[in-house]
Protein backbone atom coordinates (compact mmCIF):
# COMPACT_ATOMS: atom_id res chain seq x y z
CA UNK A 1 0.00 0.00 0.00
CA UNK A 2 1.06 3.82 -0.84
CA UNK A 3 0.32 7.05 0.63
CA UNK A 4 1.79 9.36 -1.03
CA UNK A 5 0.63 12.17 0.41
CA UNK A 6 3.12 14.00 2.86
CA UNK A 7 3.49 12.57 6.03
CA UNK A 8 6.26 14.44 8.10
CA UNK A 9 6.28 11.82 10.59
CA UNK A 10 2.66 10.87 10.77
CA UNK A 11 1.85 14.71 11.19
CA UNK A 12 -0.19 16.09 8.20
CA UNK A 13 -2.87 13.51 7.22
CA UNK A 14 -5.19 15.51 8.76
CA UNK A 15 -6.38 18.76 7.20
CA UNK A 16 -8.14 21.33 8.54
CA UNK A 17 -11.03 21.00 6.61
CA UNK A 18 -11.02 17.08 7.57
CA UNK A 19 -11.20 18.81 11.63
CA UNK A 20 -14.10 20.96 10.71
CA UNK A 21 -15.88 17.71 8.98
CA UNK A 22 -15.28 15.80 11.96
CA UNK A 23 -16.31 18.93 14.68
CA UNK A 24 -19.46 19.13 12.40
CA UNK A 25 -20.38 15.12 12.33
CA UNK A 26 -20.32 15.25 9.18
CA UNK A 27 -17.37 13.81 8.13
CA UNK A 28 -18.15 10.29 6.24
CA UNK A 29 -14.56 8.62 6.06
CA UNK A 30 -12.58 9.51 9.13
CA UNK A 31 -11.99 6.33 9.54
CA UNK A 32 -9.15 6.62 6.81
CA UNK A 33 -7.50 9.31 9.02
CA UNK A 34 -7.44 7.56 12.73
CA UNK A 35 -6.04 4.19 13.88
CA UNK A 36 -3.43 2.32 12.19
CA UNK A 37 -2.81 2.27 8.50
CA UNK A 38 -0.31 0.68 6.13
CA UNK A 39 1.77 2.85 4.34
CA UNK A 40 4.98 3.22 1.96
CA UNK A 41 7.16 6.65 2.96
CA UNK A 42 10.51 7.07 0.70
CA UNK A 43 10.10 3.19 -0.49
CA UNK A 44 9.75 2.28 3.24
CA UNK A 45 7.16 0.06 4.75
CA UNK A 46 5.60 1.17 7.84
CA UNK A 47 2.19 1.92 9.94
CA UNK A 48 1.17 5.09 10.43
CA UNK A 49 -0.90 5.70 13.98
CA UNK A 50 -3.73 8.32 14.62
CA UNK A 51 -5.33 9.23 17.67
CA UNK A 52 -8.36 12.04 18.23
CA UNK A 53 -7.17 13.09 21.42
CA UNK A 54 -7.90 16.78 21.93
CA UNK A 55 -7.45 17.01 25.84
CA UNK A 56 -4.56 14.72 26.26
CA UNK A 57 -0.72 16.03 27.16
CA UNK A 58 0.99 12.59 26.29
CA UNK A 59 -0.30 10.17 23.31
CA UNK A 60 1.81 6.66 22.46
CA UNK A 61 1.45 3.90 20.75
CA UNK A 62 2.09 0.53 22.53
CA UNK A 63 2.59 -2.83 21.07
CA UNK A 64 3.81 -6.48 20.60
CA UNK A 65 7.10 -5.16 18.66
CA UNK A 66 8.20 -2.48 21.29
CA UNK A 67 7.83 -4.51 24.14
CA UNK A 68 4.73 -2.67 25.12
CA UNK A 69 6.88 -0.02 26.00
CA UNK A 70 5.19 3.63 26.80
CA UNK A 71 7.85 5.60 25.93
CA UNK A 72 9.33 4.18 22.83
CA UNK A 73 6.73 5.24 20.22
CA UNK A 74 5.12 8.59 21.71
CA UNK A 75 2.56 10.35 18.88
CA UNK A 76 3.00 13.40 18.04
CA UNK A 77 0.43 16.67 18.13
CA UNK A 78 -0.31 17.38 14.45
CA UNK A 79 -0.16 20.90 14.37
CA UNK A 80 -2.88 23.14 15.82
CA UNK A 81 -5.36 20.04 15.71
CA UNK A 82 -6.60 17.69 18.33
CA UNK A 83 -4.93 14.95 16.36
CA UNK A 84 -2.17 12.66 17.53
CA UNK A 85 0.18 10.74 14.66
CA UNK A 86 3.10 8.76 13.72
CA UNK A 87 4.86 6.71 11.19
CA UNK A 88 6.57 3.87 12.95
CA UNK A 89 8.56 1.29 10.65
CA UNK A 90 8.55 -2.07 13.00
CA UNK A 91 4.91 -2.28 13.38
CA UNK A 92 3.27 -4.58 10.68
CA UNK A 93 -0.06 -5.62 9.60
CA UNK A 94 0.21 -8.56 11.96
CA UNK A 95 0.93 -6.27 15.05
CA UNK A 96 -1.14 -6.17 18.04
CA UNK A 97 -1.08 -2.44 19.55
CA UNK A 98 -3.17 0.08 21.30
CA UNK A 99 -2.71 3.96 22.79
CA UNK A 100 -2.20 5.20 25.81
CA UNK A 101 -2.89 8.39 27.05
CA UNK A 102 -2.24 10.85 29.77
CA UNK A 103 -5.42 13.84 30.79
CA UNK A 104 -4.34 16.63 32.95
CA UNK A 105 -4.71 16.65 36.59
Amino acid sequence: MSDTRKTNNGKGFISDFDVYLFKQGAHRKMYEKLGSHLISVDGKEGVRFAVWAPNAEYVSVIGNWNGWNRGSHPLSPDGTNPAYGKVSSPASARARYTSTTSLPG
